[in-house]
């Protein structure tokens, strides 16, 4: 069942790197997304080679229909390593939590103890294409995007590490980029980072 959020919305991308400060080989991204549209419900297009919720992707999955657009998930993340030069965030104001259930007549399944239940699956699917459709229903003019760039972030938080680290070697870094979504669809983007050793949680916040 699709999590919903409040409105504004605030993305917040976690980037953890293990083992050399210079060496990106053994990073990790995620993508945390807020919003504050209250009370209607933010639309998201589908982020390449995410995966929504951060849950595991199973190959029966592929069995049952995928998304283009969907409500707002909170959690993204990607394979380890992934960071492209730019991402491209499509979001748009959609329904409340009401209307949508209302005006395309859905009532969700009980969840079930089996992920691979083909009843509840196939309810799902159904669900997922009615909202699919739907959000594809809204105007070029209701979409907003907002880019970021993962790849500099990452450089970034490891030059703010040598400037505030001291000389240590961290053991892990992570970097936390919010992006403020207005009521006008317009973004407001900051960035906080801090880095952790392997004996102390966090070590210090550079601002």
């Amino acid at each position: 069942m699709k999590k919903h959020i409040q409105w504004a919305m605030l993305i917040a991308m976690t980037l953890t790197q293990f083992g050399c400060a210079d060496d990106i080989t053994s990073s990790s991204m995620e993508i945390g997304i807020d919003n504050n549209l209250y009370p209607n419900l933010a639309a998201i297009r589908a982020i390449p080679n995410s995966r929504p919720n951060c849950s595991p992707i199973y190959s029966w999955e592929k069995n049952y229909y995928q998304p283009h657009n969907f409500p707002l998930y909170t959690r993204f993340c990607f394979d380890r390593n992934y960071f492209p030069d730019t991402m491209v965030l499509e979001y748009a104001k959609w329904k409340t939590d009401e209307e949508y259930k209302k005006e395309l007549n859905i009532v969700y399944p009980p969840q079930v103890a089996d992920l691979e239940d083909p009843t509840y699956n196939n309810a799902m699917a159904i669900i997922d294409k009615k909202i699919d459709d739907d959000i594809d229903k809204l105007p070029a003019s209701a979409w907003h995007k907002v880019v970021i760039h993962p790849k500099e972030m990452l450089k970034e938080a490891k030059k703010q590490q040598r400037l505030k680290g001291k000389g240590y070697l961290p053991s892990g870094t992570e970097l936390l980029i919010s992006i403020q979504i207005q009521k006008d669809g317009s973004a407001i983007v900051k960035t906080n980072y801090h880095w952790f050793t392997a004996s102390e949680p966090i070590k210090d916040w550079a601002r």
